[in-house]
């Protein structure tokens, strides 16, 4: 197998287990009515073990997301990074038995056909190695957080209605850094040096997330969310890196975006 198959099913394995690990938790949460106490009775263990499951798959996924990254640009790993919410949305649909309309289903439709499209031009492709351009970080840091930011500031002072996608923006650009990280990780071949950094982006954004759930909507939040987690590091990567972005990788990627707007509405509907 090609150097650039094992990059992609690597990159498009994170997303799943990142994505999926969610919906786990999400499945398996019910322990908490019973807490600890009820599982020393031997109350909801299986619902506990799910949980726990769900938590070991989204520590896993930095570690293969980390292994695709030193195979390829982080440009097109960032554009698969989208292929999770499939995995998640089946579980949620088959083993949660949450409502999922067509809107689901044709956001669902479109992610898969733009990974296909991405996946079937990258096979062919042989990748060269990325150069990290530090000169570069500090304007990326700058204007990426600084606008981000001065948007929640602006929200929370003017009680915007649009809080929900301006801390959503906030927490993908965190997202996408945390990416950016793992690439530059392996690019000096000790990714794991890198994992205090990226382990704290991780809980800044979480953070960032959960105040955001309590003053928004999950209809803004996540689809800004997940949208800029995808767009900041693809477009960054080539400024950053000196990656390739090739306009039928940007082609591709459209029918994702378009799904996330699709899944919102969904859950609007459902």
């Amino acid at each position: 197998m090609s150097t650039t198959f094992w990059f992609l099913l690597f990159a498009l394995l994170s997303a799943s287990l990142d994505n999926l690990g969610q919906g786990l938790q999400k499945g398996g949460a019910v322990w908490f009515e019973s807490g600890p106490k009820g599982l020393l009775k031997g109350q909801a263990v299986g619902s506990f073990l799910v949980w726990v499951l769900g938590i070991l798959m989204c520590i896993a996924a930095p570690f293969v997301l980390a292994s695709s990254l030193s195979k390829g640009p982080a440009t097109f790993a960032a554009a698969l990074g989208v292929f999770g919410l499939v995995p998640l949305y089946l579980y949620a649909s088959l083993v949660l038995k949450e409502t999922v309309t067509r809107w689901h289903v044709a956001a669902l439709l479109l992610i898969l056909g733009g990974t296909t499209w991405i996946g079937w031009r990258s096979l062919s492709l042989v990748f060269e190695e990325s150069e990290f351009q530090p000169e570069r970080l500090g304007l990326i840091l700058g204007v990426s957080l600084g606008l981000s930011g001065l948007w929640c500031g602006w929200s929370v002072w003017r009680k915007s209605r649009f809080l929900g996608f301006a801390f959503g923006t906030l927490s993908g650009v965190i997202g996408g850094l945390n990416l950016l990280v793992l690439k530059w990780g392996a690019l000096i071949k000790a990714w794991w040096a890198t994992a205090a950094v990226w382990i704290l982006l991780a809980i800044v954004a979480f953070l960032v997330l959960q105040f955001a759930y309590t003053k928004s909507t999950a209809l803004q939040v996540v689809p800004s969310n997940t949208a800029v987690a995808v767009l900041f590091p693809m477009l960054v990567s080539p400024v950053l890196f000196a990656e390739p972005l090739p306009g039928w990788l940007l082609l591709g990627s459209i029918p994702s975006f378009l799904a996330i707007g699709l899944l919102a509405y969904g859950e609007r509907e459902s």
